[in-house]
């Protein structure tokens, strides 16, 4: 069995990295489109991320959201 899969597994790599003529054409404007793409996911995954590690420091630390914490009008 183990056999059979190094054997796929070469198979695959090899159709992978042999070139293969392509007949396609990405213009500026796709290519451009694309790229901000990229960015603007990645963007929002760091602040999706930053927004997670506050949320656990939060919990681990101990600390209640400001949210949660009364006003000074609430207090009298």
């Amino acid at each position: 069995m183990q056999k059979y899969l190094k054997f796929i597994v070469f198979i695959l790599l090899i159709a992978l990295v042999l070139p293969r003529p392509v007949k396609a054409y990405l213009d500026p404007g796709s290519a451009s489109y694309l790229f901000q793409l990229l960015i603007a996911g990645a963007l929002g995954a760091l602040f999706y991320l930053k927004s997670i590690i506050k949320w656990f420091k939060n919990i681990f630390s101990g600390n209640e959201s400001k949210k949660s914490q009364p006003t000074e009008n609430e207090k009298e």
